[in-house]
């Protein structure tokens, strides 16, 4: 009950849409639109290595625990948005450390080498594959869709799922089964729920198992060698507000990632520029009648 309030606390009033939470390593007052508000108050809105290890530990638990989708998405959301969106280590100590989500943010490594995030983001990459997949008693989930194959036994038979995708850059994804015998066991499959109109085919043929945004769906049946599961997630785009206090703070979504603007769409502005600079060299404090926006 403890670690379910937890999370619950953090997905409902802590949470980018990324799915980082913590503007300058502190949780918000609930309720008050203060995280809509620290998209504009400070550049270090998540600490993304530190916090994606917390997050995605604390999601895996909590999905061993009860076989509860809703915590497979989180860890999806934060393993895409945080972690293999993080910018890749320097040859010298130097580390990506805070996600920045305000205008024209540019990714760079933290001002001192080694920093803790050095070690949790090796940690979390070298979780991959236990995130992928979880067993119960004749029943295999699938949390992840990612190019992957699994070995298991089914009495004592040995068996192999092969995953082949490129979610999420399109929404086909196919398992195929690969065992000496035929075998009885379930295959779940997790629906994301933002996924309204999943679909699900057996062997080329579509299969009459319901697949409900934010459930596993579950297809149980004697599966012999070279039988098929094909599965579509439909990646529309939707927006996604940043509080309740800030209804048109949006994020852009496709499927589990949100979108960012490119950084060849065009140069940061030069009073932004010249803002910053005003700002780094006098700590915040401009000079009485300087508008450096206007000169």
């Amino acid at each position: 009950d403890a670690i379910r309030n937890a999370w619950d606390i953090i997905e409902q009033t802590q949470q980018y849409a990324s799915g980082g939470w913590g503007p300058k390593e502190a949780f918000v007052e609930p309720g008050q639109g203060k995280l809509g508000e620290s998209l504009t108050t400070t550049r270090d809105h998540f600490e993304t290595p530190c916090g994606a290890y917390a997050h995605t530990k604390l999601a895996r638990y909590l999905l061993r625990f009860t076989g509860e989708s809703r915590y497979g998405d989180g860890l999806e959301r934060i393993a895409y948005n945080a972690v293999l969106a993080s910018k890749d280590p320097g040859g010298d100590g130097e580390y990506f450390y805070y996600s920045d989500y305000q205008s024209g943010a540019r990714k760079g490594y933290y001002k001192r080498k080694w920093p803790c995030c050095s070690g949790t983001l090796v940690q979390t990459v070298a979780d991959y594959p236990i995130d992928i997949y979880f067993r119960a008693m004749k029943a295999l989930y699938v949390n992840l869709y990612i190019p992957s194959e699994v070995r298991w036994k089914v009495n004592g038979m040995p068996v192999k799922l092969v995953q082949s995708t490129n979610y999420p850059e399109n929404e086909e994804i196919e398992l195929r089964i690969v065992a000496p015998h035929p075998a009885e066991f379930a295959v779940n499959l997790r629906i994301p729920r933002w996924a309204s109109a999943a679909k699900i085919s057996l062997n080329g043929k579509v299969a009459s198992v319901a697949a409900e945004p934010g459930t596993f769906a579950a297809i149980r049946r004697k599966w012999r060698s070279g039988d098929t599961i094909q599965l579509r997630l439909p990646l529309e785009s939707r927006l996604e507000a940043v509080d309740d206090k800030h209804p048109d703070l949006v994020a852009a979504m496709r499927g589990p990632q949100m979108m960012v603007t490119p950084e060849a769409s065009g140069p940061v502005p030069f009073y932004k520029i010249v803002d910053e600079t005003y700002s780094t060299y006098f700590e915040g404090k401009r000079p009485a009648g300087v508008n450096t926006r206007e000169q």
